[in-house]
């Protein structure tokens, strides 16, 4: 089975924007399950040697991770916040459906344009996920008057607009060039993107394999380096 590359533009992207930590903690939790469960992932394409490949992917980028420089450069400056704004897009995205749900389940038109079904799983990518927030953003615009009273306030847009601001501000307008870094930092970049495709893949592999045992499924899963910070839907006095 020949996998999916991305453009090593994006494989750096996505390296700029997960930091080594929480990536390092998942990637060596998914390991240890891939390692108990490789007989049935197997089956779905997965390597027999995968738990040994992640491993050896895992301790390169921790012995990169020692030099100090590459700690310094875990992420680049402008996009030291990018993961939280993220985490609060997926949190805003749960809260929208939930928000839809109210008042449209029976107008499946209207509520594909406001939420695919799991929009907080979407790809790490940062350019996807505010490609799809905004899809969202004007989605809920368009729907405000039908769902005003089930919780889309003025508020909540504005919440949503706002994180959509602040994660173009973080990606800027293109993806970064390898000239923009210097060779460390390329590496370590690069050998972080391949990292975190190389654990997601995983994940999907588990929860694919173990779709019908939910308790087994739910271990397969990035929430150390995708969290979502769920956004309210009424404010405080009113919850």
């Amino acid at each position: 089975m020949v996998v999916y590359r991305p453009p090593d533009r994006v494989i750096m992207a996505l390296g700029t924007t997960h930091r080594a930590e929480p990536l390092l903690k998942a990637g060596t939790r998914i390991q240890d399950l891939i390692t108990r469960d490789i007989p049935v992932l197997h089956k779905l394409g997965v390597p027999t040697d995968e738990p040994l490949a992640l491993k050896e992917h895992l301790q390169e980028v921790q012995r990169m991770f020692k030099d100090p420089r590459a700690q310094k450069h875990d992420t680049p400056l402008q996009m030291a916040e990018a993961g939280e704004i993220m985490a609060q897009i997926r949190g805003w995205f749960v809260s929208l459906r939930l928000v839809g749900a109210l008042n449209l389940s029976t107008d499946a038109p209207s509520l594909n344009r406001l939420a695919s079904p799991t929009p907080e799983l979407a790809e790490g990518y940062a350019r996807d996920l505010l490609a799809e927030l905004d899809q969202r953003l004007q989605a809920a615009a368009d729907l405000k008057p039908r769902l005003q009273d089930a919780g889309m306030s003025r508020t909540f847009l504005s919440r949503g607009r706002k994180l959509s601001s602040q994660l173009k501000t973080a990606i800027g307008p293109k993806d970064f060039e390898p000239s923009d870094f210097s060779l460390l930092q390329r590496r370590l970049y690069m050998r972080k993107g391949l990292l975190y495709l190389r654990v997601k893949r995983a994940t999907r592999a588990g929860k694919a394999a173990f779709i019908t045992a939910p308790e087994r499924a739910r271990q397969y899963h990035m929430r150390e380096v995708e969290p979502i910070r769920v956004i309210p839907i009424l404010p405080p006095n009113n919850s």
